[in-house]
This record gives C-alpha cells, structure tokens and sequence, in this order.
C-alpha cells in the first residue's frame, strides 16, 4: 500500500486546516449576527409595544380624567339627579329643572374639553343630552332609544361606574359626515347602585389612533388591540400574523386593553441573507487564495527537510552530534539538527529523573503505610495497659483505657466529615470521664438531650472543644469547682435543633466577649455574603474555629449564641433551622 509523502500529507494538513477554520469562522461569525439581529429586532418589538402602550394609555387616561372631572365638580351631580328625578310634568319644579339644564350645559362648553376632544357628551335616561360641540339637539325619542336599546349601555350600567372603551364605531351623534371615532364611556351612579342618572361619552377621532399603532408596511409587523371585552381597537399586518416570527404582548394596567405584535422573521432577516450571500462568494475567495498559498509554502518548506532526511540516514550513533549544513531562510529547520544532536543527553537526564521520582514514589507510599500503622500501634499500646490493669485489678486503668481508645477511634476515623449527635454526646462524655478522673469532685456534669434530635447530622467534635474551653478558662480563673449541663432538643419549626453548653463559672470578660462576637460576625460576612475562604487556625478546635466549622457546614441555618449568664458562668446555644425552613 503506498504511503502519502510528507509533502502531500502537509498540504492536506494545511488545506484541512484552513478549511475548518475559516468554516467554523464562519459559522461563529453566522450565528453572532443571527443572534445580535434577532435580539435587535426583539428589543425593537419591545420598545414600539411599550411606546405603544404608553401612548395610548395616556390618550385613554385623559379622556376618563374628563369625566372623573365633570363628576367632582360640586354642582355637576345634583344637576344630573334633578334632571333623573324631578317630576318634569309639574310647575314647581320647572326652575330647577332649568338650573339643572344650564348647569350641565355650563360644565361642558369648557376651553379644554372643546380644545381636546372631539366629543363630550352626556345625557340621561329621560333623554336629555349635552355635548360640547354645539350640534343640534337629537331628537328626545332617538335619545332614548339609542338608551333602552343599546348592549352597549347595559355593560356601562353592568360596571356600576367603571370606564368601558368602545372600539371604533361611526359618531351616531353626527348626522352628516359622520367620521370614525372610538371612546370610552361611564355610567353616572347615584347613591344606590341601581340608580342611573346619566351617561358621559368621551370621543376622539380614530385617527388617533392610527397615529399610534401604524407601522411601514415593509417592517412586516402585525398589530392586534383588543379591548378587556375582545372587542377589537385596532389590527393591521394581519398577513404576519400567522407567520412564525417574534412576537411581543402585554396588557395596559389603567384600561386593560391587549397589545400584540408579530413579526415576520423571514422579513425581518431578508437584509441579513443578502449580506450572508456576499460574505460566502467573499470567503470562498480567500480560502481558494489560502489554498495557493499554503502549496507554494509546504514546496519552500519540504527541500530543506528533504536534504536533512538524508544526512540521519547517513549517520549512525558514533556520528549523530555531527550536524549538516543547511541553508535555509527558516530558523526552526536549521536548529533541527542541533536539537537532534542534544537528544541522546536529554534521554540520559530523563532516564536519571524518572529513577529519582521513582525513588520518590517508593518513600510516600512508606509515609502512608507508617501514617496508617500509628493508630494501631497506639491502641495496641492502650489494649496492653488495659491488660496490665486487670492482671494488677485495677479496674479503673482499664475504664480510662477504654475512654481513650474510644476517643482516638471516634477522632482519627476520616471515612466522614460529619457524625450523629449521638456520637458526639457518647464522644463528649468519654471526655468529660477522663476529665472526672482527674478533678475529682470539682467536676460535675449532667446531660438532658431529647432523644427526637440524637441521630441528626453535626460536624464531629464540636462539643468537646467546647467543654474543654469551659473547664480550663474556669478552673485556671481560680474556681474551686464547676458543674456543666449539656442539653438539646427539637425547635418548633420542622427540622430544627438546639444544643446547649452551660456552666456556673465566673463567666467571660465584657471586652472580651465583645471581640470573640466581632469576629464571629467578620467570619460569617466572609463565609455567607463575601464568600470567602476562611483559614482554621492551628490544630482547628478553638471556639471561634469551631464556629466556623459549624457555619460551613449549615450555613445560613445556623445560628451561634454566647452569652454570660444573668447568675453566673457562660452559656453557650448552638441552633440550626431545617433544610426546608
């Protein structure tokens, strides 16, 4: 089977290469623009829906301002129930009747409600009607038939004061070039919900809002407002609607009307294919111009290592320091036979480099096996006092014996980082036994641990440097004695715990039970918020390495209270929360 010559092979390798490169250049480079356009054209979206609804959520707040206005002003109210609910056919009440008319009539014909609006109006039930356009007055009979035969009318009545937006409709008040408007309308509410006194319908023009929700028919963007009904308010585009594209959708918080927008994806990246389509034709003219060039280079580059192949094939151990003159404009080939000369010794030095490693590697792994033997060999030592104490009947040699031991198994087993409560508090007396040996009757203890929390997960050794720190700061401060209580039991929320340290000692200075809590704070802004790493101090079982072991562990669930005691002597609380708290 013939083989490729290194000349061949380096084109190809050079050709592959290249190709690969500038394809995945390429499609990086692709998929970059698609991802910057299409969040472009979403950020766009998002910017014309919510000019949008903020353009159309002020029109339709001012025209509701007009009839909030109409309805706080002090006489606009009593009018309207005079005109509801005065007896038209009788004399006396003629004046008021009129005052009422005028009254209303002198609310609308205002500056700004004739100056920015197309329409005001307001009638009542018994068929009066007001407008601030001056048109004339419809006939009593249309008024109310347009009242007792409009569904519109019986939502308005339906929302007992609240607005409703009409979508747009002919001005049915305009008898004659009657032009498109939309509006919003509200029901006038007496004292009782069910008294009606009259209507106020506020109009503009539908050009407005056209104004708002037009887009270029180029952008390729269709737009659907629908009122809180599904009444529609505007559409346009609906051609893109079905397109898949972006889309953008929310929901006025004054009027609760719907906007949507959909936008065709294939008009909206039409500019980006043309754009890929030339840079294609571009890159395939320089990868061609790449691939001539790399031939030439790989020709240049082959006649020097031609003439170096033969000169190794000449040469043989004896000779092989002996370089070859080569005449060549590339640096790295002429170094290549100095490099070859230099390997015979850098094989020697490796040769003496792996046997000191290995010789390395043989004494770690007698390290590890003696780190292993030590612990045995210390509780060979105890088992043997322990014996010499029964042969010599003294049993208390073989009780302490067996509390050490049991202490060095339950500290120097690393197979976990944590253990139960249990274990602690079994670990913690075998301590305070040992501690009793040596006090006598200046030690007292007691435990009153619940049995809900003993199989719960604590880090280990936690409660003995705390007992120790108990018993040495009291006992070196002078007292002649000491009781410690160790208690715990279940919190009222799920899951949670407490333990409890206390003694009847002469407690902790102010001032420095003061700095032991700052820097029980500094650690716990460095774990919880800053997280940070926090070093243990030598040999990791003083009180404030011990908070920190406890807050590593439970994190923010834990809570480290230590505080003296209103009596006497200090009290220590360790609490942590359920993981579901």
């Amino acid at each position: 089977m013939a083989t490729i010559s290194f000349q061949k092979r380096l084109i190809l390798v050079y050709s592959f290469f290249v190709t690969i490169l500038v394809v995945m250049i390429s499609s990086f480079y692709f998929l970059y623009s698609f991802s910057e356009r299409e969040k472009q054209i979403k950020d766009d979206l998002i910017n014309r829906g919510e000019q949008m609804a903020s353009q159309l959520d002020t029109v339709l707040s001012t025209m509701d301002f007009v009839t909030i206005d109409l309805m706080s002003q002090w006489d606009f109210m009593p009018a309207l129930a005079t005109l509801s609910i005065f007896d038209r056919e009788n004399p006396d009440n003629r004046q008021a009747l009129v005052d009422a008319l005028l009254t209303v009539e002198k609310s609308l014909y205002r500056y700004s409600i004739m100056r920015d609006f197309h329409r005001v109006a307001v009638y009542t039930p018994k068929g009066d009607f007001f407008s601030n356009n001056f048109i004339p007055r419809p006939a009593s009979d249309i008024i109310k038939s347009w009242i007792n035969d409009n569904p519109i009318l019986k939502e308005v009545e339906r929302r007992k004061g609240k607005i409703l937006i009409l979508s747009p409709y002919p001005d049915h008040w305009q008898k004659e070039n009657k032009i498109q408007v939309f509006g919003l309308m509200r029901a006038i509410i007496g004292q009782k919900v069910s008294d009606i006194h009259g209507y106020i319908e506020v109009q503009n023009p539908y050009s407005l809002i056209e104004e708002i929700f037009t887009l270029p028919e180029d952008m390729g963007i269709s737009v659907d407002v629908r009122t809180d009904e599904g009444m529609i308010l505007y559409q346009s585009g609906q051609k893109w609607a079905s397109q898949k594209g972006f889309s953008f959708a929310t929901q006025l918080e004054y009027s609760h009307i719907k906007i949507k927008l959909n936008r065709s994806r294939k008009e909206s990246l039409s500019s980006l294919y043309s754009f890929i389509f030339l840079y294609i034709i571009a890159v395939l003219c320089i990868l061609i111009l790449s691939l001539v060039f790399v031939r030439y280079f790989t020709l240049e580059l082959t006649k020097p290592l031609e003439k170096l192949t033969r000169h190794i094939n000449s040469i043989d151990l004896g000779t092989l320091p002996r370089p070859v003159d080569l005449k060549s404009s590339h640096n790295e080939i002429e170094s290549l036979n100095y490099a070859f000369t230099l390997l015979q010794n850098r094989l020697n030095e490796s040769i003496k480099r792996e046997i000191v490693s290995h010789s390395l590697q043989v004494q770690a792994n007698f390290d590890s096996l003696q780190a292993q033997v030590n612990p045995h060999f210390l509780f060979n030592i105890l088992n043997v006092i322990s014996s010499m104490g029964l042969e010599s009947d003294t049993l208390e040699i073989c009780e302490m014996c067996d509390h050490i031991a049991s202490m060095l198994r339950y500290s120097t087993s690393t197979q976990q980082r944590d253990s139960s409560i249990r274990h602690e508090i079994e670990h913690v007396t075998d301590f305070l036994v040992l501690l009793k040996k040596r006090y006598e009757h200046k030690l007292t203890y007691s435990f009153h641990v619940n049995e809900a929390i003993l199989d719960l997960k604590i880090p280990k050794i936690i409660l003995q440097p705390l007992v120790e720190n108990s018993v040495d700061h009291n006992f070196q401060s002078g007292r002649q004695s000491i009781h410690i209580e160790i208690s715990g039991g279940p919190l009222k929320s799920p899951g949670g715990w407490y333990l409890e340290i206390q003694d009847d000692g002469c407690g902790i200075q102010r001032e420095k039970l003061k700095n032991l809590k700052e820097e029980m704070k500094t650690v716990r802004e460095q774990i919880t918020i800053k997280k940070e790493i926090v070093e243990l101090n030598l040999g990791g079982l003083g009180l404030v390495n011990t908070y920190i072991r406890l807050l590593l562990y439970f994190d923010k669930r834990l809570s480290f209270e230590i505080e003296n005691r209103t009596s006497s002597g200090v009290r220590i609380r360790i609490s942590a929360q359920g993981e579901d708290s």
